[in-house]
């Protein structure tokens, strides 16, 4: 991690970023540099984290790849695209619902989804390791920290995968 400050603008990692015994990445970042933040209220991905290294933002990402994902696209894509002096904020769109999508209130949940001009029905498979939950979906519905979830008819925000791109 040492050297890739020295070398790159930016570094990302994945894995090791829960609180548990094999988990050292934010050890490592809080050795060299400083954590700005750990622990998100998102899912997936509430093991996020960032910090800075020799003046490098340090990214450190679940090691589940779903999670990883979603954490990248809310925290890391934002901040390269500004890097190159581009602005970036997610394309919402509004869809209807086809199915319940449940959630938690205080966290945001950015969940998989397949969605066309008119509805959105999130991806059945969805748990943080099942990377074909990533294969199938082509957008995600958020869900705010201040809803429960949605119902079957509900008019939902979506962000195309596509719109991620630019």
């Amino acid at each position: 991690v040492l050297k890739a400050s020295e070398d790159y603008d930016v570094i990302m990692t994945t894995g090791g970023t829960a609180i548990s015994k094999g988990d050292v990445v934010l050890d490592v970042v809080n050795d060299l540099g400083e954590i700005l933040f750990h622990g998100v209220a998102m899912r997936p991905g509430k093991p996020a984290g960032a910090g800075i290294i020799n003046d490098k933002m340090i990214f450190t990402f679940s090691g589940q790849p779903v999670a990883a994902m979603s954490q990248f696209d809310v925290f890391a894509r934002k901040y390269l695209f500004e890097m190159q002096g581009r602005s970036f904020d997610f394309h919402i769109v509004n869809r209807e619902s086809q199915l319940k999508v449940p959630s938690q209130l205080g966290r945001t949940d950015f969940i998989r989804a397949v969605a066309d001009d008119e509805y959105a029905k999130h991806v059945l498979n969805r748990g943080s390791g099942i990377i074909r939950s990533m294969v199938e979906a082509n957008s995600y519905i958020i869900i705010n920290e201040n809803d429960e979830g949605y119902q079957k008819g509900d008019i939902v925000d979506v962000v195309m995968f596509d719109s991620l791109l630019w």
